[in-house]
């Protein structure tokens, strides 16, 4: 809950033309934020069936100057959407026109197709044939490709058209993403000079990524569901095997919502030891009251702008 506007640290902002912010979740906010200077802010959103996270740069200053995360009922991703849609109209720091709004979609059905032979056309052919079980039988859904920056391909994945709708006219000019795209630009971009192979585990409640990348070069990237933590650590070492990667001295870095002190840390490094977690990225300022937060959580949150500008 924030009643008002205080920062990590308790102070309340005194900034009176903030106002009251009111709603479920636990936000932090730079004192600095101000709703008056909005169209010189971004909005970033994280948006999947267990979580819904957003943030707020500054644009002029290249800040993250708020962050508001809130826990929900795992009951899919259009169920996810409609709160959101609730959330718009309840929460005051979304009450004011913004420069500019974008979400990433946290969903585990997805494929990535290179340019050479992707035809926006057959989009929904290219998903139908990677995905086994997908949704293409059932009416309503579109389907959705990205263009990747660091990469000649596209993602390609598919959502509610009737969410899509909505989240479109509640926030006019928003950009939409699927959560790989941010998370293999920002991933490739970063380590692009890499000569060894590199492992990334991006941990979310109930979903998390496997990518490899060497260089420029994309090996693998997919997601897998998982209930426990046996079921994390079972997938990661399917793909070490399937990708010959030696567990005891692959470099593997953790990020997303996972600490030493969870039990999804602790198993890992049960098998696999040479762990470390990213950095914050680099390309953005940060302000004081996100000090408390490990640099690994909320990573490709932080880091889609560069996506969309």
């Amino acid at each position: 809950m924030c009643p008002d506007l205080y920062s990590v640290t308790g102070n309340k902002s005194t900034n009176s033309s903030s106002g009251a912010v009111s709603s479920g979740g636990k936000c932090q906010v730079d004192e600095t934020f101000d709703l008056r200077k909005s169209a010189s802010y971004h909005l970033s959103f994280e948006l999947s069936p267990r979580t819904i996270s957003f943030c707020v740069l500054d644009t002029l200053s290249n800040k993250y100057i708020a962050l508001y995360q809130e826990e929900i009922a795992n009951e899919g991703l259009d169920k996810a959407g409609t709160q959101l849609l609730t959330l718009l109209q309840t929460q005051e720091l979304l009450s004011a026109k913004y420069k500019s709004s974008s979400i990433i979609m946290v969903s585990e059905q997805f494929t990535t197709v290179p340019e050479a032979i992707f035809n926006p056309a057959k989009a929904r052919t290219f998903l139908d044939f990677n995905i086994e079980g997908t949704e293409r039988g059932i009416k309503g859904i579109e389907v959705l490709s990205d263009k990747m920056k660091s990469i000649d391909a596209h993602s390609v994945y598919a959502l509610s058209g009737t969410m899509l709708t909505n989240l479109r006219s509640a926030l006019v000019g928003v950009s939409i993403l699927h959560h790989t795209t941010s998370l293999l630009d920002t991933l490739l971009r970063l380590y692009k000079n890499q000569n060894q192979e590199i492992c990334f585990l991006h941990v979310q409640k109930g979903i998390f990524s496997i990518v490899v990348i060497k260089g420029n070069d994309l090996k693998l990237c997919n997601n897998f569901l998982y209930n426990s933590k046996e079921d994390l650590v079972y997938y990661t070492l399917f793909v070490f095997e399937q990708l010959k990667l030696n567990p005891e001295s692959v470099d593997t870095v953790l990020l997303g919502e996972i600490d030493k002190s969870t039990e999804e840390y602790a198993i890992i490094y049960t098998y696999i030891r040479n762990l470390r977690f990213i950095d914050r990225n680099q390309g953005f300022n940060y302000s004081y009251v996100l000090d408390s937060l490990p640099p690994q959580y909320h990573f490709n949150l932080f880091s889609q702008y560069h996506c969309v500008s």
